[in-house]
């Protein structure tokens, strides 16, 4: 039976935010949604652009996920870079978190699972209450690995702090 490569970060009110790396595709790809979704998952999170998706097998990411019960968004960024819309960014945050608080078991996935989705996973702690260091050094220490990929992707999560904290969803 497949296992997903699942790593639990924080539970927050009844929820739970998690990080990944992406989830296997190929000729596995419908048993590696079903192990998401058997591992407890209600809500997946890609940071993937569309090409690379593509690339990487995961064009229909949106559709397996469906078929598994689960939510699913889509936030591309570009590889080893940073978001485009740096209020987009915190309004995701601030949604996501707002959604785990209330139950929803995310995960979220770039590649690796370590620099985008580091990132991502950072701005939900920030929500939380958590520093930007105290984030990346949580994401860090449950995905086991130093988080996020670049310097550039660190220093601008802390400078945007501020700014996470204090934004409100879209009306």
């Amino acid at each position: 039976m497949i296992q997903p490569s699942i790593y639990p970060i924080q539970h927050i009110g009844t929820g739970l935010l998690a990080v990944m790396p992406k989830p296997v595709s190929g000729e596995w790809i419908e048993d590696e949604f079903a192990a998401i979704a058997r591992w407890g998952i209600t809500h997946i999170v890609s940071l993937l652009e569309d090409a690379e998706a593509a690339d990487v097998g995961l064009a229909q990411e949106r559709e397996l996920a469906e078929n598994n019960g689960m939510q699913f968004t889509s936030f591309p960024i570009p590889d080893r870079c940073l978001p485009a819309d740096s209020t987009g960014f915190a309004r995701l945050t601030h949604s996501l978190y707002t959604g785990i608080l209330a139950g929803s078991q995310t995960v979220v996935h770039c590649r690796a699972g370590i620099g985008r989705a580091g990132m991502l996973a950072a701005g939900i702690l920030i929500q939380h209450g958590l520093t930007a260091e105290q984030a990346f050094e949580l994401v860090s220490q449950q995905r086991r690995v130093p988080v996020p990929d670049t310097p550039e992707q660190f220093d601008w999560i802390c400078q945007l702090q501020t700014q996470i904290r204090n934004t409100e969803p879209e009306p």
